[in-house]
C-alpha cells in the first residue's frame, strides 16, 4: 500500500519503505517518512469480525486483511488519525477534515457490500445523517465507487 499510494517514487531500504509521498484523506495532511502513517481498514478488522467476519474461514478473514483488489478498502493515512478511529464504525468516527468525509462513507458502504458485512442500525442512521449533514447527495459529482464482490 505504501508504495500504491505514494506519489512519488519511494525509498526503500532492507526491504522496506522508508520515504515517499502520501496525502492522508482523512487530514488531508501531506507526509514524505513512511514511519508517519499508518494503513487503516476502512472497515477495522474487529468491526468487520462483528459484522459477520466471525463466521468466515481463515483464508476469507486473510483475504480481507489484505485486500488490495479495490483502491478503497485499504489507506495510508496520518498515523494519529488512524489511532483515534481505531475500531469504531461511522456511528462514533468520522474524519476530522470536513471534505474526506463523503469519500470515508462511500469507502465504508462499499468494503461492507464487498464482503457481505452486515451493518447494524447506529451505523446506518449514523452514515446516512453524516452523508445529509456533509452534504455528499448535494455535490456536482458525489463520489462513488464501483463495488466489485469479493471473490
Amino acid at each position: 500500500m505504501l508504495i500504491t499510494e505514494s506519489t512519488v517514487n519511494v525509498t526503500i531500504t532492507y526491504r522496506t519503505v522508508r520515504t515517499g509521498k502520501w496525502l492522508s484523506l482523512y487530514d488531508h495532511v501531506t507526509w514524505s517518512n513512511a514511519s508517519d502513517v499508518d494503513i487503516d481498514h476502512v472497515v477495522a478488522l474487529s468491526e468487520a469480525w462483528k459484522s459477520g467476519a466471525h463466521a468466515w474461514s481463515s483464508a476469507r478473514r486473510l483475504a480481507f486483511a489484505n485486500d488490495i483488489g479495490v483502491s478503497w478498502a485499504l489507506r495510508a493515512v496520518t498515523d494519529n488519525v488512524n489511532m483515534s478511529k481505531g475500531d469504531r464504525d461511522p456511528s462514533s468516527w468520522i474524519p476530522p477534515y470536513r471534505a474526506a468525509v463523503c469519500i470515508y462513507l462511500v469507502g465504508w458502504v462499499a468494503v461492507k457490500l464487498r464482503w457481505a458485512l452486515s451493518v447494524d442500525s447506529a451505523e446506518k442512521s449514523s452514515i446516512t445523517s453524516s452523508w445529509r449533514s456533509a452534504g455528499c447527495g448535494n455535490r456536482a459529482n458525489p463520489p462513488t465507487v464501483d463495488v466489485r464482490i469479493a471473490p
